[in-house]
């Protein structure tokens, strides 16, 4: 499963940010006194979980204080004890892609980009499955008690990705997919991120990280026209949406969600239905396009293409119909955007061979 950059996505429009060099991130990290520590739980260069000692229950035995994270058997190489923070949803009961049952995937990697664009994905230094699959397809629920997961046998600094995937979808593709808690990647300027987080150990002892969890939640919008506006083609080509936080849109806006089609027509009775991911809670703005003919948006919004912005100030933005709110345990979201103008051709329009099956 790859989900760590998607150029596909990426490519749709010049201000969604792009898979550049990440920052060197040190996650929250607490370093053990290894003399404090027990080595009960030690595995090299591989992972377990690490349940701790738990109180004699006698009446006179004294109290056992469980271990944070023991120093590894090698002494020249770190060990991580990792504990999971996964943000806090409304979860929907009935529905097996967003129930929060599902599996944890662990990997630690010696590189922040495990999957370089145009080039080989790097192998994982160790990963864990949890709960172990060699038995069937067994889960957990995303808000149970977990336990921590060890590794060691490590170098002093690592990259750690943790994902929780709910929606099982997301293991037959590259894109991102709602449904999946993702550890180890920061959004503070939008959706789509650099490379994973550095966490730095100790040699010789033991280091406790807790990992936050983002969840990539689920937005289904419906692209409609105005009856006011018509295409300058057939209608038809690839459509989709960005979700920003802002109505004035920049080279520079952060996009928090996405999604797109790669064929649709505007002319449906129903409109265009988009199934897309997002980041987030609060105030977002809905930017609809149809790519009518077909020319892409790697250079910019292309003549022809049908969206909801206007001109304010000679300056694109977004009206207040496109504002979505989104409740801070909201899961699932769904919204409509109505596409309100063409951008015109310099000339007489083109012939449109782009067409849907």
């Amino acid at each position: 499963m790859r989900l760590a950059c998607f150029a596909v996505l990426v490519s749709l429009l010049p201000w969604v940010a792009g898979c550049g060099e990440p920052e060197d991130l040190t996650g929250p990290s607490t370093p053990v006194d290894a003399a404090t520590d027990s080595p009960s739980a030690d595995v090299v260069g591989d992972a377990e979980v690490d349940g701790g000692l738990d109180a004699d229950p006698g009446a006179d035995a004294p109290d056992v204080v469980a271990p944070a994270c023991a120093p590894p058997t090698e002494a020249a190489t770190a060990a991580v004890c990792l504990r999971f923070d996964p943000e806090q949803l409304d979860l929907i009961s009935g529905d097996e892609a967003y129930d929060g049952k599902g599996v944890l995937v662990v990997q630690v990697y010696d590189t922040p980009v495990p999957e370089p664009e145009g080039g080989p994905e790097v192998p994982a230094l160790v990963e864990v499955v949890v709960p172990d699959q060699t038995g069937g397809e067994a889960t957990m629920g995303v808000y149970d008690p977990w336990e921590p997961v060890r590794f060691e046998a490590l170098p002093a600094t690592v990259y750690v990705r943790a994902l929780f995937v709910d929606n099982f979808a997301a293991f037959s593709g590259n894109d991102l997919t709602a449904g999946v808690w993702l550890g180890g990647y920061e959004f503070p300027t939008g959706l789509l991120t650099g490379g994973l987080q550095a966490v730095a150990l100790t040699v010789g002892e033991g280091t406790e990280v807790v990992v936050p969890m983002t969840a990539l939640r689920s937005m289904r919008v419906t692209l409609t026209k105005s009856m006011f506006v018509q295409p300058k083609g057939n209608g038809e080509g690839p459509a989709g949406f960005l979700l920003v936080d802002t109505p004035q849109v920049a080279v520079n806006s952060a996009v928090w969600g996405i999604g797109q089609t790669p064929c649709a027509t505007i002319h449906s009775a129903s409109g265009i239905a988009l199934e897309g991911v997002f980041v987030g809670d609060g105030d977002f703005y809905g930017l609809g396009y149809l790519d009518d003919y077909g020319t892409g948006m790697e250079t910019g919004i292309t003549a022809g293409t049908m969206v909801n912005l206007t001109i304010v100030g000679g300056q694109p933005a977004l009206p207040d119909a496109a504002r979505i709110a989104v409740p801070p345990g909201a899961y699932r979201v769904e919204a409509k955007l109505e596409l309100t103008g063409t951008v015109p051709f310099q000339g007489v329009p083109p012939q449109d061979t782009v067409s849907c099956p």
